[in-house]
């Protein structure tokens, strides 16, 4: 019997934080996580995508959380080939740091946590930074897919699922020039802004849906000249 499951949730998170740092280091990621913020430099050019916040359970607690993680991400600058890290900008999501109760999916069931809502912020920035090409090096989906499609806040196959010390959503500037984030929420709208030092062409990105018994398979893909390039494939379980 595996003596795992016994041991204490902070000792686990302690544990997988410690592991991941300890990788960063060897691999050498830790250096090149952007960490900077700048308002005031000019970007002439500038994309964005909307989202809205949808009402539901803990919906105030959720439009909180989301807002206090948009404020941690505000004006963050990535060098060529720094990397950003959800988790590095936002820290730990308990009480502490002033996150509160929220709808959340733990072990591929609903249910309630700290900081419950940020997904839908690393969801926003996960997908623009996809459509504007950005090297996704961690992205992680949603076990259970918990929506109608009159719910929806991103198409399913957009969003990016992070759990503090487990799952992380992170990519690398991978042009030759600085580029600079923005989040913000205003009235129920969640924004996502990349400021960039020349121009970027965004990318074409759309999904492919099957429905299978209990599971929906989603390609995610992206639109060339030569036809369509498979980025990913998951699966979600459906809530029934």
């Amino acid at each position: 019997m595996t003596m795992k499951k016994y041991l204490p949730p902070a000792f686990k998170v302690f544990c997988k934080q410690l592991l991941r740092k300890s990788n960063d280091w060897y691999t050498g990621v830790h250096c090149k996580i952007g960490y900077k913020k700048d308002e005031v430099s000019t970007f002439p050019y500038s994309y964005h995508i909307e989202q809205t916040i949808m009402p539901g359970l803990y919906f105030s607690n959720k439009i909180h959380n989301i807002s206090r993680g948009a404020d941690a991400i505000q004006n963050l600058i990535l060098q060529p080939g720094e990397v950003f890290s959800f988790w590095h900008s936002l820290g730990i999501p308990n009480a502490n740091n002033g996150y509160q109760l929220s709808r959340n999916i733990i072990a591929g069931k609903v249910g309630e946590d700290y900081g419950g809502g940020l997904c839908q912020l690393a969801s926003i920035v996960y997908f623009h930074a996809l459509q504007l090409g950005f090297d996704i090096l961690e992205r992680y989906h949603h076990s259970l897919d918990i929506y109608q499609e009159q719910d929806r806040f991103t198409p399913l196959g957009a969003d990016a699922a992070v759990v503090y010390a487990y799952k992380d959503l992170r990519f690398k500037n991978p042009y030759s020039f600085a580029v600079r984030l923005q989040t913000k929420v205003s009235n129920n709208k969640l924004t996502c802004i990349i400021d960039t030092k020349q121009e970027i062409y965004p990318l074409s990105i759309f999904f492919e849906r099957e429905e299978l018994h209990g599971k929906r398979k989603v390609k995610t893909y992206c639109k060339t000249e030569a036809g369509a390039s498979l980025l990913s494939e998951v699966y979600y379980q459906v809530l029934t």
